[in-house]
């Protein structure tokens, strides 16, 4: 398993904060893509996920880190980060990178999701 630090899932937070749909989806783990179809990935990244990095401007420095395994069973990282706005603001994201037959990918996000004891 070579799932890397968070930089894989700050690639996915740059291609949603530039609303590139065709990156954001060539990121997304293709077992979790054929379970959710077209429609409801769509769904989601118009409804959650592009909204909430709209006005983002980087990751903050806080980043947790813990291993996880997705409900196909491929193993990898979670990532408990914040996005920071332009504004100032601070909201928190929790994001799933695992290793889906050799290949990084991101297996789910939580956004506006604050963990205790996990975001710091």
């Amino acid at each position: 398993m070579n799932v890397g630090g968070p930089e894989f899932a700050k690639r996915f937070v740059a291609a949603a904060a530039a609303r590139d749909t065709k990156t954001l989806e060539n990121l997304l783990s293709p077992a979790i893509s054929a379970r959710a179809g077209k429609e409801g990935i769509e769904k989601i990244l118009n409804e959650q996920v592009r909204p909430f990095f709209a006005d983002h401007k980087e990751i903050g420095r806080s980043v947790t880190t813990t291993g996880t395994i997705d409900a196909h069973g491929y193993r990898g990282f979670t990532f408990y980060m914040y996005s920071m706005t332009r504004s100032g603001q601070k909201k928190p994201f929790v994001i799933y990178v695992v290793d889906e037959k050799g290949q990084k990918v991101v297996a789910n996000i939580l956004v506006n999701r604050f963990i205790e004891g996990l975001h710091r």
